[in-house]
């Protein structure tokens, strides 16, 4: 399981504060030159927000380009995937990287801007090995399609089965897990202390693990420090009481923001029956908060947590209590499309 380095910039900052604080001035003949691209997923049509673009490695010459411009030799895409960044003319390498995905360019310019155009990170590059869960209930409905989008970006993935939880090798090759909502199937395997114990490995030994709404058992029972569901621990079910409603949510994280390019969004829950997180720990990250009504007294909750995510050892979870149904809004569906790229 790997995860890639992308803080350069404090490297860089560091560097430049370094040549400053010795008094020295930075004098280079060599001139500076503007690279500008879009980066999209492997479909080629669908621009990645928030993917971090460095001059990589950081030499002595990238060092003159960011005291020319401190932010210059990294920066971040916008919500269309656009970047313009400062490099030293020359021959300069681009890296594009966001969670596990990541892309290396190579750019030759004596003096004149470079406008790369639209740059794909396709599945030659480097991209995460994924596994998912499918969201069947009872009756054989799939209730998120998690997987549909990882398709429609343009990358693969492999189908697992809850069962295969139980013997960590079936689990370890796999960068990226993602448990889509269901029904009963998932809670035959939740509270399997195999599950428990391979899930807390995968994690800490640096693998990611999405999981939705309905099985949230996962988590709660492996990570019961990190998010408390509503009710009942012992119930796999006491957490299911959001009414079926649209709900204008509040996004709080800033990586999020930068990838859509808004601060509040249409939340839909079709269904009644969602699942409702409690309260969250301290080192747990509130993505996305929300006010709504559940099937209890009191019925409305405020400003609740709808999505969150925490480390635990060298990985990290992600779970939202919405997800990829049929009537998932495009500010939904751009969510997930940013839940798979940074995990």
């Amino acid at each position: 399981m790997k995860k890639l380095l992308l803080g350069l910039t404090f490297l860089t900052l560091g560097l430049i504060v370094l040549v400053a604080g010795c008094g020295r001035v930075v004098e280079d003949s060599t001139e500076t030159i503007t690279i500008t691209g879009t980066i999209y997923a492997a479909d080629g049509t669908s621009p990645i927000g928030g993917c971090t673009v460095s001059i990589n490695p950081i030499t002595s010459s990238t060092i003159v380009a960011a005291a020319t411009d401190p932010t210059g030799s990294t920066t971040t895409t916008a919500s269309d995937g656009s970047f313009s960044l400062i490099a030293i003319s020359g021959t300069t390498t681009i890296y594009a990287g966001i969670g596990g995905f990541g892309k290396t360019i190579s750019v030759t310019s004596s003096s004149v801007d470079v406008a790369l155009g639209d740059i794909s990170i396709g599945t030659s590059d480097t991209v995460p090995s994924i596994a998912v869960i499918l969201g069947n209930s009872q009756s054989g409905t799939a209730y998120d399609h998690i997987e549909t989008i990882i398709t429609s970006l343009g990358y693969s993935y492999d189908t697992i089965t809850p069962s295969q939880l139980t013997t960590f090798s079936n689990i370890s090759s796999y960068d990226i897990i993602f448990i889509n909502c269901g029904s009963n199937v998932y809670k035959t395997y939740y509270n399997n202390a195999s599950v428990i114990a391979n899930l807390q490995n995968f994690v800490s030994s640096g693998g990611s693990l999405y999981v939705s709404d309905w099985a949230y058992p996962y988590v709660e029972f492996a990570f019961s420090s990190f998010i408390d569901f509503y009710g009942d621990d012992t119930d796999a079910t006491a957490a299911e009481i959001g009414n079926a409603q649209d709900i204008t949510a509040t996004v709080l994280d800033s990586s999020i923001v930068s990838a859509i390019g808004k601060t509040s969004i249409d939340v839909k829950y079709e269904e009644n029956g969602w699942v409702v997180i409690n309260s969250i720990g301290t080192s747990t990250t509130n993505l996305i908060r929300g006010t709504f009504t559940t099937s209890i007294t009191p019925s409305t909750m405020t400003d609740k947590p709808l999505a969150v995510q925490f480390a635990s050892g060298s990985g990290t979870v992600i779970y939202t209590s919405f997800h990829n149904e049929t009537q998932a809004t495009d500010d939904m569906k751009n969510i997930l499309k940013h839940y798979i790229f940074t995990l």
